[in-house]
């Protein structure tokens, strides 16, 4: 499951936001779950529940509501906003061996970030490393390493560019990350990551 906030092939009319089901397979379709869960700050299923956080930006400042829907309905069964701005996720992670939310969050004054945990139920963070980076994606395989895509990104002008992406393993205690290898890619909009556990 993921929520789509924006997609090359939307055009500036037509903008199906939402939650969708992952094809397993590329020759498979997107399947449309919902159109009014638009999970920008973050999205992560968790003992049935699906957490959205939504966040937008006005004159007044961020405003950020964190959602809950029920995944048998799909209804939104509690709504809340968080004191601080540590609860917005660039991207966020279930660990399948503790049940853990792992994520690269936006620190408490929401001027930089940090890999940490997130608790949906109780609206709290513990912060584990500060970032230097922002994280384009964070997932976790079956027997419990995280992995996150780091981005290193420049300002030209009035422009701000990815001019490199890569992948680490990241540890689960200290927040230290250890090169894989540069990902070849250099990702323009907000992502996520996932791995089939099966």
């Amino acid at each position: 499951i993921g929520g789509m906030i924006d997609s090359k092939s939307w055009t500036d009319y037509k903008k199906p936001y939402g939650l969708y089901k992952l094809p397993a397979k590329a020759s498979e379709p997107f399947e449309y779950i919902r159109s009014d869960i638009y999970p920008n700050g973050g999205g992560v299923e968790s003992d049935g529940v699906y957490y959205a956080t939504e966040v937008n930006e006005s004159g007044d400042g961020v405003s950020i509501i964190i959602r809950a829907y029920d995944t048998e309905t799909w209804r939104n069964t509690r709504s809340f906003s968080p004191d601080d701005y540590s609860m917005i996720a660039t991207d966020v992670a279930k660990d399948p061996l503790s049940g853990q939310i792992y994520g690269c969050l936006w620190d408490e004054s929401g001027s930089g970030y940090m890999f940490g945990t997130i608790d949906y139920v109780d609206g709290r963070t513990h912060k584990i490393k500060a970032l230097t980076n922002m994280w384009h994606a964070i997932a976790i395989d079956a027997d419990g390493t995280i992995y996150a895509i780091d981005q290193e990104m420049v300002i030209e002008g009035s422009t701000v560019r990815c001019a490199k992406s890569s992948l680490y393993t990241v540890d689960r205690e200290t927040g230290d990350m250890t090169l894989v290898g540069d990902t070849g890619q250099l990702p323009r909009y907000a992502g996520s990551a996932v791995i089939d556990l099966r």
